[in-house]
């Protein structure tokens, strides 16, 4: 079976994946601070604010501190490279136009969730899309010699 062909994919800043990530933290940080100014039995609406403060404090930080990593995702016909380290690719969420996969370097290194969408990926979503879904090569063994 034939493998899916090479793509190579430059992924930069992506708005979208700030913006999910802003709002996760951003909700975070309002969850904690109603939850303590809950414990702490303050009035409602000193709650309220606490946790509106919270959570433009923690959307700040999702968006800013919390970037999108930058680099090139390629398929190279036999194995995933994300800026030149071999690994392996795995999808996280599908979201149609939008994915989320996570890199495992080879050996060691820690793991990156790379935010993929059509927009970025322009030309290359259709190649990135079918290498993703596609199967692996077999790794290839020298054949022993016939007699």
């Amino acid at each position: 079976m034939r493998s899916a062909p090479a793509v190579q994919v430059d992924l930069g800043d992506d708005l979208v994946w700030r913006g999910a990530v802003a709002i996760c933290c951003g909700s975070a940080l309002a969850a904690l601070a109603a939850w303590a100014a809950g414990w702490a039995e303050l009035p409602v609406r000193w709650t309220a604010a606490a946790a509106l403060l919270a959570a433009g404090a923690g959307a700040c930080l999702g968006r800013f501190w919390l970037p999108a990593p930058a680099g090139v995702l390629c398929w190279d016909g036999q194995q995933w490279l994300w800026d030149g380290r071999p690994g392996d690719l795995r999808v996280v969420f599908d979201l149609g136009p939008w994915l989320l996969m996570c890199f495992s370097p080879a050996g060691q290194g820690r793991a990156a969730h790379l935010p993929l969408s059509r927009a970025a990926a322009r030309a290359g979503w259709h190649g990135l899309r079918a290498a993703v879904y596609s199967r692996r090569p077999e790794p290839r063994t020298p054949s022993a010699p016939r007699m």
